[in-house]
């Protein structure tokens, strides 16, 4: 088949779409087309760790490595497919991006969880009323009574959990059983509303937050496999994607601090398996940050390997089959259509089998023919040039190309709270690196630690050590920047100004969504002048992740006024 202006199969790739335009996995958006050739048998060591966890409840972990675009992530929805596939599955997994940075890592664990699945708020406070509800007569049935019961098998900070749990279950006020659900997913509660549920810690403490986790996996339990057959649980598993990001952005230390949430929640954590996808050549600087228990669940490492020439060619067609289909047309008659075989064998040649390459460069070639710019002469160098320098030019062009596309990584991160901190702190530094090079530029101290006044353990996103007094910078843990902080806000502001009484640092700066309110964090503002605050909506908390993150992009004017508050400095931004 021939590509002509009267070919219907021509007019609409020349539409600007191609069968190839989905070349990147990611959690939230999955490859179409699956060829199982690169993940080995991981689907079967995942099902074995399931059993066996299953049998003990001892959590487990299987490392998967890889280069980049070898599958990592596409391995992680192969497996949702298959949970999906199965009628009443003893498992559920649950995609975790990693963050850039090794902040509230707990926190975002947590979140991943609830946003994915949900539906682990009815199971898990149906089994805890059932396990604490009284069995005889004279004992206090009431919401406090069940909670009272509860609390004492487990240690301090499992009390707001499990009482939001029991309210949650039990509370025939519509109201507090909402307030209950709203706190336990991480949501906006105003100062009232908090004070009406009568605890005293949010979601995004790490104490509280690993308490609620431990919570789920303990009491996640479904039906047994037959008539009569006691509970069993239903096995978490948590596929952390790039494991990797806070070691190649912030290096070791972080990636340690990244290790050492991990650790903890191996200790006190059971009934989940860990699969972390990694990248080939950090693995063995990775390995020698776990300690021994947890290197100790470790089953054996599964490497990905390339696609085979013939994995190419299934892929190929099968995308091609799917893309016809979609556009209500037969598929054409040559299913490599509009490229050949030895195109393929081209691609093959360049990419070495990695599947993300495969796809990028298959594209490129496939638009780079609809459009004219090259033949597949050309690029097999079947071709009969006019003159050799020509010919030289044209593969230098396209050489470049294809190269510059193929090397361009897709930077895609949440925006949180975490990432907005990282984000604003590394273009401060580069700020300060251009208009100050004179000095030496901030290093920002993430998750720090301190003690308060009254001896807690308390923590901040990050303090910077400036020569005019350390500065610490904090976010409330919120999901978007597009509704107020609530509560959270204020026990951020409490946090901040805690560490200026203990004498941590002199002043702080919050930044916290535009429409947050409240008496409570209006009073501690007021009461201390060492702590600003700076209101963004989403969009801009958008630009500060975007335009810190990427290289090829220039820092916005936000993260030049948020420089300047905190450095104390006059820095005019240019449009």
């Amino acid at each position: 088949m021939t590509l002509t202006p009267r070919n219907p199969y021509f007019e609409i790739l020349k539409g600007g779409l191609t069968p190839f335009d989905r070349f990147v996995s990611r959690g939230d958006i999955k490859d179409q087309i699956d060829v199982p050739t690169p993940r080995g048998d991981l689907d079967k060591r995942v099902m074995e760790a399931i059993d066996r966890i299953a049998g003990d409840g001892v959590s487990l972990s299987i490392p998967i490595l890889g280069v980049a675009g070898s599958g990592k992530t596409h391995a992680y929805h192969a497996l949702k497919d298959k949970e999906r596939s199965l009628a009443d599955p003893n498992w559920t997994i649950i995609y975790i991006p990693s963050p850039p940075s090794a902040i509230r890592i707990l926190f975002h664990v947590y979140t991943c969880i609830a946003n994915e699945f949900p539906g682990f708020i009815d199971i898990v406070s149906k089994n805890l009323i059932e396990r604490f509800h009284p069995r005889w007569i004279g004992e206090d049935n009431t919401i406090d009574g069940v909670i009272k019961r509860a609390a004492t098998f487990y240690p301090a900070e499992f009390h707001d959990p499990i009482a939001m749990l029991v309210a949650y279950g039990l509370s025939e006020d519509k109201h507090k059983k909402t307030l209950a659900r709203r706190w336990i997913f991480g949501e906006g509660i105003d100062e009232r509303e908090f004070e009406d549920l009568g605890i005293h810690s949010v979601i995004e403490e790490d104490e509280t937050g690993l308490a609620m986790i431990r919570l789920i996996t303990e009491y996640l339990l479904i039906d047994g496999e037959g008539p009569g057959a006691p509970k069993r649980h239903k096995i978490m598993v948590f596929f952390f994607d790039e494991f990797e990001s806070p070691f190649k952005i912030q290096g070791a230390e972080a990636e340690a601090k990244f290790i050492d949430t991990l650790n903890r929640i191996f200790k006190e954590v059971g009934h989940f398996l860990l699969i972390a996808a990694v990248l080939t050549e950090v693995w063995e600087k990775i390995l020698g940050m776990f300690d021994d228990p947890f290197k100790a669940r470790m089953q054996s490492l599964l490497e990905l390997v390339p696609f085979t020439f013939e994995d190419v060619k299934s892929l190929i067609v099968a995308s091609e089959e799917q893309f016809w289909k979609a556009n209500d047309m037969p598929p054409p008659e040559d299913m490599l259509f509009p490229l050949n075989e030895a195109v393929l064998k081209h691609v093959f040649d360049r990419t070495h089998g990695n599947p993300r390459e495969t796809i990028k460069l298959t594209r490129i070639l496939t638009e780079k023919i609809v459009n004219g710019d090259l033949s597949i002469d050309d690029i097999t160098g079947n071709g009969k040039p006019k003159d050799a320098a020509t010919q030289a030019a044209l593969d230098e062009k396209a050489t470049k190309e294809v190269e510059e596309f193929l090397t361009r990584e897709v930077l895609a991160f949440d925006v949180n709270a975490s990432n907005v901190i990282y984000a604003f702190l590394k273009g401060l530094q580069e700020i300060a690196f251009v208009h100050h090079p004179e000095e030496n530029p901030p290093i920002p101290q993430f998750e720090f630690r301190f003690s308060s006044v009254d001896g807690k353990e308390k923590t901040v996103g990050a303090l910077l050590e400036l020569p005019i007094g350390n500065a610490a910078f904090d976010v409330p843990a919120i999901k978007t920047f597009d509704r107020s902080a609530g509560v959270a806000a204020f026990y951020c502001a409490k946090r901040l100004d805690e560490g200026m009484k203990a004498k941590k640092f002199s002043r702080a700066v919050m930044v916290i969504p535009e429409s947050t309110g409240g008496e409570k964090l209006q009073y501690i503002l007021e009461s201390n002048p060492g702590l600003a605050v700076f209101r963004i909506n989403h969009a801009q908390a958008e630009t500060i992740v975007k335009t810190a993150l990427d290289p090829d992009m220039r820092l916005s004017r936000i993260v030049y006024e948020m420089t300047n508050l905190v450095m104390n400095w006059n820095i005019e931004f240019e449009e």
